[in-house]
């Protein structure tokens, strides 16, 4: 019998045209795939968790095993070790205790799954043997405009005709138990709606080969007035296209790329370059024939690499390469193209192909007076000292500065770069456009413009004012203003990563610290597109003290091979604090711990600084390669006793340093350089405090097993915390109004929601929520979106207890009480444990910031 009900689907979806596959929820068997489907999938598959990736093997959540549907975009997928990328829609039955799933499903590029294409996609709705309504898929509530199933028993959905007709027609086919296919209706709905559809059903048969219910499944069919609505459109796109393809001279093509590189379809304004499309349709011309000689091989390992990579990033391929017109003229191609693959067989590639010769042509022509310039350049001894001077000066200040300044001089005629090459040997690099005079007048203007900013930066110095210095991507915006305020909170002026400009200048009396700044950065880390910059008078090396080392010849190479490697251990540095992930939480938090947190000199210094009173002035110079602090005010006595002893318990565990300066005195802990951990974890430990009434929550895909000196390490860094905790209670630092911590938490690099007490009401969601799932979470569904992603729940309420929910291996819970910290390794039980609050921590993030630190940036420990 099982073979017979095997035979009922197969034939079933044969009849539905689009990629269809029916399986054992269970065991992964499969019962019936159509041929769409094995054009996909391939033609010997037998179970279908032979192809399910990581994303999709967890266990499927309570809802959609319920006679539920939902629908999964961009699913990973691997058949014959090729990957591919597919949307697909899961409906379940509920057959012999068995769950029987239907899958709807095509590839993700040709965006079958959204708005403007649904249309295309089979519905489906099953009902039990008394003909009660169990379950329809989501397309079928969206044809009916219902939010849940519930609601078609709550209310009719056909007319009266139309839903006698139907339940006749089902009771039928139950007593019968026979399939019927291609079956013309119209639905006419309860509403006055009405559409036509094309209707296949089939009985659900049991074991004993009963039918337990009835299948329908059904796609929509235009109306006479819809396909020539539609029909005109395409035509009138059609024209459309033509005449801008050919007015262009962009080129469309579409080739086979694995057997002979033949042309199926190719523009007709090939024949610009002297041939006809007709040769190519015909095979007498292949597009590898067109290539030139010396580019084929690159282009073709290009096409071959992408096949199989181009269904997972779902991104065109570029190219750059020449190509020969029937005269054997050479022009330079753009080429943009997608792979993709009929029937499981062969790769095709389409795409569009742009002449860029004429830019080819300018960036030689370019190249060729850079070489030129130079040469003249390193004639004019005194010309190439100039530039060396002004060079010196900003070098100092950032090495990325020059590459934004070529980018901002408006009416600029040279392109500027200035670099500092391996060896530290400063090099000067002008492309001529026009003239040799005019870009050097370029070039001197620019200098005295720099002049005048340092001469202004003396000015302050010499008045014992300290300024700021700031500038951003795209726009030569530098001012120097007087820093009014009484303190300064160093541990912000490594900040890289921004992508956005601020939004207006910043006035004296809004520059209170870089944590007021509206800061969006995600993720850039190659070059400083905002750089905050801080000088305060000093008794001892001062930036005139460093411009005065710089002028003298015998240290310039020195002096500019010391600076680049110190400026690249600061952007290692400030990647592995990850501030371009949480940057103004993340400061925020710290400094109002400290004030002063996480400031790095030589890598080895970490400088830590207690809680500063707002009315005490601070004296501190600082650079990317020295840092000291020295508090002074009233409470100095005060401040001075507690350092030592916060001081000492960081010595003690190893791997963190203090800098303690006072009037007799300046200490730090020199184990640094022995150090497992960095500052990093401190930071992120202390970041994870969350006030009440907050809900985060963690992907919890995979178990971790902890190695014992691991677990020895993390119990190391408890005290540490509770003393963070203990300096933080004392100051009353996280008793803050919700606006602030909601701001925090919309940065933070971690899934947060806030709820409402009364009905689980979402409140809030933030950044990471809204980019990873959309913004469409509401109301109670709280519940169902953390089931359906298979997501860790951690929970806070007001009544002062924490509930953990689905607590797997390796979750450190270190709790706001000092005298009790808990290590739950292997515990799956729902633990309570009173408490004012609770620091989440998901250890496999610190376990990432330890594996970076020993891996990538093994030597910053050396």
């Amino acid at each position: 019998m099982r073979s017979n009900i095997k035979r009922y689907y197969q034939e079933f979806i044969d009849y539905i045209d689009f990629p269809t596959i029916v399986y054992i929820y269970e065991t992964g068997r499969i019962l019936a795939i159509n041929e769409y489907a094995r054009g996909i999938l391939g033609y010997d598959l037998k179970n279908i968790k032979l192809v399910w990736q990581e994303q999709i093997k967890h266990k499927f959540n309570r809802k959609l095993l319920n006679n539920g549907s939902q629908i999964l975009n961009n699913v990973i997928i691997e058949t014959k070790g090729d990957k591919q990328v597919i949307d697909m829609e899961l409906n379940s039955l509920i057959v012999d205790k068995n769950h029987i799933i239907f899958c709807f499903f095509e590839l993700s590029q040709k965006h079958f799954f959204t708005e403007h294409m649904k249309n295309q996609i089979p519905r489906m709705i099953w009902k039990d043997e008394f003909l009660v309504l169990q379950g329809l898929s989501g397309y079928s509530m969206w044809d009916f405009s219902i939010d849940t199933k519930e609601q078609v028993v709550n209310r009719k959905i056909f007319d009266d005709e139309v839903a006698n007709k139907i339940e006749n027609d089902d009771l039928e086919i139950i007593q019968s138990c026979n399939n019927i296919y291609n079956i013309m209706e119209e639905f006419r709905l309860h509403n006055g709606d009405s559409f036509f559809v094309k209707l296949h059903k089939m009985p659900i048969l049991n074991r004993e080969g009963k039918a337990d219910g009835i299948i329908y499944v059904y796609t929509q069919i235009l109306n006479k007035e819809e396909k020539n609505n539609l029909l005109q459109t395409t035509l009138q796109e059609n024209v459309i296209l033509k005449e801008v393809v050919s007015k262009s001279g962009t080129i469309i093509v579409r080739w086979n790329t694995e057997s002979n590189w033949g042309i199926e379809y190719i523009s007709p304004n090939i024949i610009k370059y002297g041939y006809d499309a007709i040769d190519f349709h015909s095979n007498k011309i292949l597009w590898k024939d067109i290539i030139h000689p010396d580019d084929y091989l690159r282009v073709y390992n290009e096409h071959m690499r992408d096949n199989n990579k181009a269904f997972i990033e779902d991104k065109p391929l570029v190219l750059e390469y020449r190509i020969l017109t029937s005269n054997n003229d050479i022009i330079w191609v753009r080429e943009e193209s997608i792979a993709f693959r009929e029937n499981y067989q062969e790769y095709y590639r389409e795409g569009v192909v742009n002449d860029i010769t004429y830019e080819k042509e300018l960036e030689k022509e370019l190249l060729d007076n850079r070489n030129v310039f130079k040469i003249k350049l390193d004639e004019d001894y005194i010309l190439t000292n100039k530039i060396f001077n002004m060079v010196n000066f900003w070098d100092l200040i950032d090495l990325e500065y020059m590459k934004l300044l070529q980018e901002s001089i408006e009416n600029l005629s040279g392109i500027m770069n200035f670099l500092v090459d391996h060896k530290g040997n400063i090099l000067t690099e002008i492309v001529v456009r026009k003239n040799l005079k005019e870009d050097f007048n370029q070039i001197m203007t620019t200098k005295r413009f720099m002049n005048h900013l340092k001469l202004l930066t003396k000015e302050c110095m010499e008045a014992n004012k300290p300024i700021t210095r700031y500038y951003y991507e795209n726009s030569l915006t530098i001012t120097i203003l007087p820093f009014v305020f009484g303190e300064m909170k160093v541990g912000a002026w490594f900040l890289v990563g921004n992508t956005k400009k601020l939004e207006v200048d910043i006035k004296p009396d809004q520059l209170k610290c870089i944590s007021d700044m509206k800061v969006i950065a995600k993720k850039s880390y190659e070059k400083i597109c905002l750089y905050l910059w801080s000088y305060v008078k000093s008794q001892r090396n001062t930036i005139l003290d460093k411009l005065e080392l710089i002028n003298e010849k015998k240290k310039i190479r020195e002096t500019s091979l010391k600076t680049e490697k110190q400026y690249e251990k600061a952007k290692l540095i400030t990647k592995i604090l990850q501030l371009s992930h949480l940057e103004r939480p993340y400061i925020e938090v710290l400094n109002n711990i400290f004030n002063k947190v996480a400031s790095f000199s030589e890598v080895e210094k970490v400088i830590i600084y207690e809680n500063v009173e707002e009315d005490q002035k601070l004296a501190i110079q600082y650079e990317w390669h020295q840092g000291e602090g020295l508090p002074k005010g009233r409470k100095n006595k005060q401040i001075a006793e507690k350092m030592p002893y916060l001081q000492s318990v960081l010595k003690d565990r190893g791997g963190f340093v203090l800098l303690y300066h006072s009037d007799d005195k300046t200490e730090y802990n020199e184990l640094f350089l022995n150090s497992k951990v960095s500052a990093a974890a401190i930071a992120h430990l202390t970041l994870n405090y969350y006030n009440d009434s907050i809900i985060v929550f963690t992907h919890s895909k995979e178990k971790i097993k902890w190695k014992d000196e691991e677990i020895s390490l993390f119990r190391e860094i408890i005290p540490i915390i509770q003393n963070v905790v203990v300096k933080a209670r004392e100051t009353e630092i996280m008793n803050r109004n919700n606006f602030t911590m909601l701001e925090i938490l919309n940065n933070l690099d971690e899934y947060v929601l806030v709820l409402s007490e009364q009905d689980n009401e979402i409140l809030f969601s933030n950044n990471l929520v809204t980019m990873s799932y959309g913004s469409n979470i509401i109301g109670n569904q709280f519940i169902e979106f953390c089931d359906t992603h298979q997501l860790e729940i951690y929970q806070l309420k007001n009544n002062n207890r924490v509930q953990f929910k689905q607590v797997e291996e390796g979750l450190f819970k270190c709790y706001d009480h000092i005298n009790e910290c808990y290590l739950s390794m292997k515990s799956k039980k729902i633990q309570w444990f009173d408490g004012q609050g609770a620091y989440l921590i998901n250890m496999k993030n610190i376990t990432n910031i330890m594996d970076r630190l020993k891996k990538e940036y093994s030597f910053l420990l050396e």
